[in-house]
């Protein structure tokens, strides 16, 4: 389904009035499941705002049971030798570990995968992870030796990653620095000015504007240190927030 916007609003009150009937909890689930795009970036939240005219795309699957299939759709392959394999991992599932929703990983879709194969043993290590929201390149090992070899080398590579974020980032390139921490009762990651302690990590952003994009910007980010929600705990801090 294609809509279109006659004004600036957020995707929430928007589909609330277009889907009749239509509750919280259920236009939730399916954000939750990247089924809803405003001119080709995808949604995650009630709250994101579309500006007039966006083209919104509602995708036929719409969370549920039905989402189910989003995950077991045959990923893109980019690299796949005797020792490694690389995939994109869609958007609204974990790399690995277990789903509450009971939804295959994407290393059990790649797992299953090489299991299809001839002369593949099946055997799949995780050499790094992506956040559940973010589509982009991971990387598996096909054994644990060369699992462990990747790791060591790991920060010899460098690392890109792209953000879609809220307003306008006036310099085009720039550095953030502080230390995170964990709160222990929402585990959620927050920057501080204490020192570096075991529960508290130095961690340093390099970013650079790829595109200005109306009140958005697109960001080429590099990290100089890989400390959890890194990116995301940054951003928001300086006042432009991954949308």
């Amino acid at each position: 389904m294609k809509l279109k916007t006659p004004k600036k609003t957020t995707i929430g009150a928007f589909l609330a009035q277009k889907l009749q009937g239509i509750s919280n909890n259920k236009i939730k689930q399916m954000l939750k499941f990247s089924k809803i795009t405003a001119n080709g970036v995808i949604l995650s939240r009630l709250e994101d705002v579309l500006e007039e005219n966006a083209e919104v795309v509602i995708s036929s699957e719409s969370g549920g049971k039905n989402a189910a299939s989003a995950s077991s759709a045959k990923f893109k392959i980019l690299f796949e030798d005797q020792y490694l394999i690389a995939g994109v991992k869609p958007a609204g599932i974990l790399t690995s570990g277990k789903n509450n929703d009971r939804h295959p990983s994407f290393f059990e879709e790649v797992r299953s995968y090489l299991r299809k194969k001839p002369k593949e043993s099946g055997e799949l290590f995780v050499i790094h992870r992506l956040d559940r929201e973010v589509t982009g390149i991971v990387l598996f090992a096909k054994s644990e030796a060369v699992q462990q070899q990747v790791k060591d080398s790991w920060k010899n590579n460098t690392k890109l990653y792209h953000a879609y974020v809220e307003g306008k980032v006036r310099q085009d390139r720039g550095r953030i620095e502080s230390f995170l921490a964990e709160d222990p009762h929402t585990l959620k990651m927050y920057s501080t000015d204490q020192l570096e302690t075991q529960d508290c990590k130095h961690a340093v952003t390099h970013y650079r504007v790829a595109q200005r994009i109306g009140h958005h910007t697109l960001l080429e980010i590099e990290l100089e240190t890989g400390r959890k929600n890194q990116i995301r705990v940054h951003l928001a801090e300086m006042g432009h927030p991954i949308i």
